[in-house]
């Protein structure tokens, strides 16, 4: 009889979102079973091309996870791999920057359950910062605090994993709250548009050169005529007509 192999092979991807199962075999339609280390179990099919994903449930942040897979109804051709869960130490990214006139260093981790320490000089006391469910935390700084003085350290409280960042200049991280708009405010504001433009109607405009328009051609006679030879012309005129009138 010929024996079936799955080519089970599997692998563990684990961040701040949580602990993903990742794997392949040589065959579709294996049926994949998942045990997690806090008992659980999960179940799913390969696909078409062998491979499978499956989302650990929350809180599977430590210990080994058994993952087995096999032909439906061939028991011969289960296969199984151990794999354990790492969960990478944390990254911790922090700024100087300036509020109010206050020096402040900002900074957030990629993680939760995890502890801030900041040193601002070898001789004093380390400060230990509470980081809020953002994942952020806020310290006031002396005025004169460089960055090459403040050191920054983060520690899992789950692996003891801990991580170091150099701090930098730069501009706040925090983002301004804006008021949600309601109707009052947007018929407040219609408004007053209405009655500045009822306002700026009424106001009276200055003076403004008509547009420019094509050249029109004018007779050579009345481009030349001055006002004075227009009266002398009405004066000669009205002696003709007496002329005529009187007979001479």
């Amino acid at each position: 009889m010929n024996e079936t192999k799955v080519n089970l092979v599997a692998s563990t991807l684990t961040n701040s979102l949580g602990t993903t199962v990742i794997g392949h075999v040589g065959v579709p339609a294996a049926v994949i079973n998942v045990k997690y280390p806090n008992g659980k179990y999960d179940t799913v099919v390969s696909d078409n091309q062998g491979d499978f994903v499956i989302k650990a449930p929350a809180g599977v942040i430590d210990g080994k996870i058994l993952v087995e897979a096999q032909l439906p109804g061939d028991v011969a051709s289960k296969e199984a791999v151990t794999l354990t869960i790492d969960i990478p130490a944390p990254v911790v990214t922090a700024i100087i920057s300036t509020q109010d006139n206050q020096r402040l260093l900002e900074g957030r981790v990629n993680q939760p359950d995890v502890d801030v320490t900041v040193k601002l000089n070898e001789e004093d006391d380390p400060v230990f910062l509470l980081v809020d469910n953002s994942h952020e935390f806020e310290l006031v700084l002396p005025e004169n605090t460089t960055p090459a003085q403040v050191e920054v350290i983060a520690k899992s409280r789950i692996t003891g994993k801990t991580a170091t960042t150099k701090v930098g200049l730069g501009v706040t991280t925090k983002t301004l709250v804006m008021p949600a708009l309601t109707d009052d405010m947007i018929a407040e504001y219609v408004a007053k548009e209405k009655e500045q433009q009822a306002a700026a109607e009424k106001t009276p405009r200055p003076f403004q050169p008509a547009a420019e328009t094509a050249p029109v051609d004018i007779p050579e006679e009345v481009v030349d005529e001055a006002p004075a030879t227009r009266q002398q012309e009405k004066r000669t005129g009205l002696r003709g007509f007496f002329s005529k009138l009187f007979g001479k």
